[in-house]
C-alpha cells in the first residue's frame, strides 16, 4: 500500500462547547461556509456541524462536537494540537486585522514559513498561512475571494518520543518533506500527505480532551475499495482498526497512531449533497436514515441553533 493513495487531509475534527457561538466564530469571522448540521452519529444528543468551502470539497473541512457542558482541554502529546488554514497570497494583514479580537500573533514557523496564529472562542489553536495553488472553491459570501480561507494547509501533532513520526512514516508510508531542530536539540518533523502537511511536534505536556481540542483528523482515500486496502494494511501491521462505519457523506475507518492520538481514512464519496442540493448546504437539520425515525426526539434535544439560509438566518 503507497501513501500515494492518500489523497491528502480529508477533514479535521475538534470539540466545542456552544454550537451558536461556534456557528458565529466560523461563519460570521472567518467566513467559512456551514456546509452540514447534523448530530453525531455516535451520540446523537449533540451537534455535529461541518464547515467549508462552497461544495465542502474534502481537504477545506472543519468540523465539530458540540458539548456545551464540556470542561475545557489541554493542548499536548498524543493529540493534534493545531490546524492551519491556507488563504491567498497577500492577505495575512488582512486577517491579522480582523482577528484582532482574537489576539492573534506574527510567527515564523521552524520551516520559515510567516504565518499567523489565534484561538477560537473556546481556545482551540489555529494558524493561517499564504499558499499559492488553488484549493477548493472558496465561499465568498462573507469574504471576497482575493482573502477567503482557501482550505487547509496542514496539521501539528504533538509526540513525546519519535513512535508517531515511525508510525506515520513506515506505517503509513509519508515521505519526510524537511526537518528542523529546535531550541532544544529535539527535532521537528513535517511530513507530507498529498498537497498538505503534518507536523510533528516534540512536547512533555500531558494532552486532556474538551472543548477547544481536536478529536482526529481524516485522510482521505477516492472510495471504499482504496479504503479497505488501508484497513487490511493496517491491522496486518498489528494495529487496531475499526470497521468500515457509514456516515452518509463518506464512509470512515478509525485507528490511533502509536503516539495515541485518533487517526481516521474516509472516503471522499459520495459527499454533501447527497442529501440536500448544495444552494441549500447547512441550512437544514439533516440525519442519516436510520435516525428518521426519531427525528423528534432528537430534535428535541438539541438546543435551538441559528443557522445562515440562503437570505436570512432560519432555525433548524
Amino acid at each position: 500500500m503507497s501513501s500515494a493513495t492518500l489523497l491528502g487531509i480529508h477533514h479535521v475534527t475538534a470539540v466545542c462547547g456552544d454550537a451558536q457561538q461556534n456557528v458565529n466564530f466560523y461563519t460570521n469571522v472567518l467566513g467559512l461556509r456551514l456546509v452540514k448540521v447534523t448530530v453525531n452519529f455516535d451520540d446523537p444528543s449533540v451537534y455535529h456541524l461541518y464547515y467549508g468551502d462552497e461544495k465542502g470539497s474534502p481537504g477545506t473541512i472543519l468540523t465539530f462536537f458540540s458539548y456545551p457542558k464540556s470542561q475545557h482541554g489541554a493542548r499536548g502529546a498524543g493529540t493534534f494540537n493545531s490546524m492551519t488554514f491556507a488563504v491567498p497570497p497577500g492577505s495575512l494583514e488582512f486577517w491579522f486585522d480582523r482577528l484582532t479580537g482574537r489576539d492573534p500573533e506574527w510567527y515564523i514557523n521552524a520551516h520559515g514559513e510567516r504565518s499567523i496564529i489565534f484561538e477560537d472562542p473556546d481556545g482551540l489553536r489555529l494558524a493561517m498561512v499564504e499558499v499559492g495553488r488553488q484549493m477548493g472553491n472558496p465561499w465568498t459570501r462573507v469574504i471576497e475571494a482575493s482573502r477567503a480561507i482557501k482550505g487547509i494547509a496542514g496539521v501539528c501533532l504533538g509526540s513525546r518520543t519519535d513512535h508517531s513520526k515511525k508510525f506515520f512514516t513506515e506505517s503509513i508510508g509519508l515521505p519526510i518533506e524537511l526537518e528542523s531542530a529546535m531550541h532544544s536539540g529535539q527535532m521537528k518533523t513535517r511530513l507530507q500527505v498529498g498537497p498538505q502537511f503534518v507536523d510533528i511536534m516534540p512536547t512533555t505536556m500531558r494532552s486532556m480532551g474538551g472543548k477547544g481540542t481536536y478529536h482526529h483528523v481524516a485522510f482521505g482515500v477516492a472510495d471504499q475499495k482504496v479504503q479497505s486496502g488501508w484497513l487490511g494494511m493496517l491491522q496486518n501491521k498489528g494495529h487496531n482498526v475499526s470497521p468500515v462505519r457509514d456516515r452518509t457523506y463518506f464512509h470512515s475507518i478509525y485507528f490511533r497512531e502509536t503516539g495515541g492520538a485518533l487517526c481516521e481514512i474516509a472516503t471522499d464519496r459520495p459527499g454533501f449533497t447527497v442529501d440536500e442540493p448544495i444552494d441549500e448546504l447547512g441550512t437544514t437539520l439533516r440525519l442519516p436514515s436510520w435516525m428518521m425515525r426519531d427525528l423528534e426526539a432528537i430534535q428535541k434535544n438539541l438546543p435551538p441553533l441559528k443557522v445562515p439560509g440562503i437570505a436570512t438566518n432560519s432555525s433548524v
